[in-house]
């Protein structure tokens, strides 16, 4: 019993990495640059570090919501969804060791940006530009930080190696059903 406790608990590791690694740029970026200032760029001009706050979520939706509604859906809401994607992840038995971490990285994604909206009433901080170059008619991806990253990028991949645990389930079927015909 205690191995699989630790088995589900030692993924949260990278929760609390992606916090502490969100918030550290976060603070480095309102200590560094004035908002909207631009501190460095990468490759060309590809990746800008430039500080930005957004009292929205996802491309500033809800930034002009009134604050005890923005509270409720921002913050309020989002820790219920944690708590309970926390508490699955917990009490089932059926997810791989790779779903577990992204999960876990899913979850710091998300207590990166609630902490901000908690304690930094006048935006979640975002830092990472990246040149678009005209793709979509714009030319830089709506700013960004680390949790966003996370979150981002643990939902894709929990969405696909749930899609290819289907495919390979149905695949699994096919081949016992086929397989049970020829004998």
């Amino acid at each position: 019993m205690a191995n699989k406790l630790r088995e589900k608990l030692f993924p949260y590791l990278i929760t609390l990495l992606v916090v502490i690694f969100d918030q550290v740029t976060k603070t480095a970026v309102s200590a560094d640059l004035h908002i909207h200032e631009t501190g460095f760029t990468l490759f060309n001009g590809f990746i800008r570090i430039v500080h930005e706050k957004n009292l929205g979520v996802a491309f500033s939706l809800g930034a002009h919501f009134p604050a005890a509604l923005r509270y409720l859906l921002f913050v309020v809401f989002p820790l219920f969804v944690l708590g309970y994607v926390v508490f699955y992840s917990f009490k089932a038995d059926n997810f791989s060791r790779f779903q577990r971490f992204v999960i876990a990285g899913i979850t710091g994604g998300g207590l990166g940006n609630i902490i901000d909206r908690i304690f930094r009433p006048d935006g979640v901080i975002d830092f990472i530009s990246l040149k678009m170059y005209g793709l979509f008619h714009i030319s830089h991806f709506p700013t960004f930080n680390i949790a966003d990253f996370a979150l981002a990028s643990c939902t894709l991949m929990l969405l696909l190696s749930l899609l290819f645990g289907i495919y390979r389930i149905k695949k699994e079927r096919t081949r016992k059903i086929v397989n049970g015909y020829n004998n």
